[in-house]
């Protein structure tokens, strides 16, 4: 089925290992138009002896730069002897967008059925999907993966150069905080009126006129700008209209 920008589609993966010890693979996603994607996959056969819950957590949609609250998970040892866990590591596509914030796990020693708590907190460095892996590793060489993930957005901003415009006529408007190079598409909130698209600069910026036609519907409206991945920033407006008798003298009109 077709993916729209800013959608996603889901495949799992089963393993099914053959002999113990460590198995490394590669999923091969492939686009109709003959782009394709990697995806490293792992797993050890054996016996497990580490059972995380959850397996995998979305953090909450955070600004870029910002951080979230925590995301805590639990290990559980579920071999029938001792376990230690010597290490807590981020992996997969986005480390640097996470961090373990509180690590009970690391060197310590788990009794049959013991659990043991790891925090992990999301901090994006771009706007977007941002997904990474939680790898604990026991003494004995065995592993257990945990994977995060969290959706960056920018804080975006939209300022009109004047709050009142006559029809015809034209808004003038700025935008930030956008991701560099972005479509941005430039419209009424009602969906009734003009629209047009801008491309945001090096800095996330752009700056529109947008035109208001003779018959634009009048009174205050509200100028959206938005972007594929959900991303948007709006602002205030007064269109008047000849006819609707708006204008300087309207108690409507801003100061």
């Amino acid at each position: 089925e077709p993916v729209a920008p800013g959608d996603t589609c889901t495949v799992f993966v089963v393993f099914a290992p053959e002999r113990a010890g460590r198995r490394d693979g590669v999923v091969t996603i492939v686009g109709e138009d003959g782009l394709e994607l990697d995806v490293a996959v792992s797993g050890r056969g054996g016996d497990p002896e580490l059972d995380p819950l959850p397996t995998g957590a979305d953090a909450a949609t955070t600004l870029v730069g910002a951080s979230s609250d925590p995301v805590q998970f639990t290990i559980t040892n579920i071999a029938f002897h001792p376990v230690t866990i010597t290490s807590i590591a981020l992996g997969g596509a986005d480390p640097a967008d996470f961090a373990v914030s509180d690590d009970q796990c690391s060197g310590k020693r788990l009794a049959a059925l013991d659990t043991c708590t790891v925090d992990v907190v999301f901090t994006p460095t771009a706007a977007g999907r941002r997904a990474a892996s939680v790898v604990a590793t026991t003494n004995r060489g065995a592993d257990s993966t945990m994977q995060i993930a969290g959706v960056g957005r920018w804080a975006t901003a939209l300022e009109v150069v004047s709050p009142a415009v006559v029809a015809p006529g034209l808004v003038t408007a700025h935008g930030s905080g956008f991701a560099a190079g972005v479509d941005v598409l430039i419209g009424w909130a009602d969906g009734i009126g003009s629209t047009m698209r801008v491309v945001a600069d090096e800095s996330g910026a752009f700056t529109v006129q947008l035109v208001v036609r003779p018959n634009e519907r009048g009174g205050v409206r509200t100028l959206v700008a938005q972007t594929y991945d959900g991303t948007s920033a709006s602002a205030e407006v007064l269109v008047v209209t000849r006819r609707g008798g708006t204008g300087p003298a309207s108690p409507r009109w801003p100061d």
